[in-house]
């Protein structure tokens, strides 16, 4: 028998396409989809909370949690003992391009202050090699420090050189993950999978890059292609970001699931000094039990496990 299962995107495209093939669905979610009386059966992260009655076998766990298990296993670890400081900058093109001189510029500011620092770029596959080795310059006129970025390349090996010479190794995202002692990131599913690996991290919101231009935020989904539209799609841009930051006024996905703030998330007119001195305070501070209250947040690693028994039993 044909079974479709539903694990993100549009819902009612999945919809379409159980009709057409005359089968049934399942799915997996945060929340209750749209359509959710054409689901056969629902089952969910437990991320968010739920209605009254939902059964108890339905929240299955969350499986950013069983990736990030599989990620730092194949990714393995490095053995020199040097602390690394992870950047995650997004994982589109247009997020890149406004992120990563801001972080680099961070980057530039906590070598200064401890010269002995690795630091790594998780570079998404969606994010090209020509891209990054022609990287868009920063506008002169904007009102936020950065700091111009040039991509070196030799066999397989791959890193950035700022121009105050502080080297950031490009590297996947699981590798990254399995090799960080901390990490900076944008709000999303790496949030979700560093708190699986006991990652510690700061969210980063730079507001500010908004007030001088709405295409210049780098928001995730719909709301970041909506800036594009010539006129309108400035101002509706800023519109989504402040509706978005007033329904989640946690933006880490261990921070939601805890209901309180574990690790920092800064939002705001940010400085790469107000990074580097967050980063400073958790190197400082005691990183295992972080670490610890990270995945008991996250929960176990059992959410794939469950979902394969249930398709297994249809």
């Amino acid at each position: 028998p044909t079974l479709l299962f539903h694990l993100g995107g549009e819902t009612a495209l999945t919809v379409l396409i159980a009709r057409r093939l005359g089968c049934k669905m399942f799915g997996y979610a945060e929340a209750p989809p749209g359509w959710q009386g054409r689901f056969e059966r629902l089952f969910y992260s437990g991320l968010n909370k739920l209605p009254p009655g939902t059964p108890p076998d339905d929240i299955v766990g969350d499986m950013m949690v069983d990736a990030a298990d599989l990620r730092r296993a194949a990714a393995g670890r490095d053995a020199d003992g040097a602390a690394t400081i992870g950047l995650f900058p997004g994982s589109r093109d247009y997020m890149v391009s406004r992120v990563l001189p801001f972080m680099a510029a961070a980057a530039d500011e906590l070598a200064r202050r401890r010269p002995a620092l690795r630091f790594a770029m998780a570079k998404a596959d969606f994010v090209g090699w020509e891209f990054l080795a022609d990287l868009p310059r920063s506008d002169p006129g904007a009102n936020w420090a950065v700091s111009e970025v040039t991509l070196h390349r030799e066999d397989a090996r791959a890193w950035l050189m700022t121009g105050a010479g502080t080297r950031i190794d490009v590297l996947t995202n699981a590798q990254v993950l399995a090799m960080a002692d901390l990490a900076v990131s944008l709000p999303g599913t790496n949030t979700g999978e560093m708190g699986a690996a006991g990652l510690p991290s700061v969210v980063i919101v730079p507001l500010h890059m908004a007030n001088r231009n709405a295409q210049q935020l780098p928001l995730p989904g719909l709301p970041g292609h909506v800036g594009r539209i010539p006129l309108i799609g400035p101002p509706l841009q800023r519109f989504f970001a402040h509706q978005a930051l007033k329904r989640t006024p946690l933006l880490s996905l261990p921070n939601r699931r805890a209901g309180r703030m574990i690790v920092p998330e800064l939002v705001g007119d940010l400085t790469p000094c107000d990074i580097a001195d967050t980063l400073e305070t958790l190197l400082d501070g005691d990183r295992a039990a972080l670490s610890a209250e990270l995945r008991a947040a996250m929960g176990a690693g059992w959410a794939a496990a469950q979902l394969a028994d249930e398709i297994d039993g249809y």
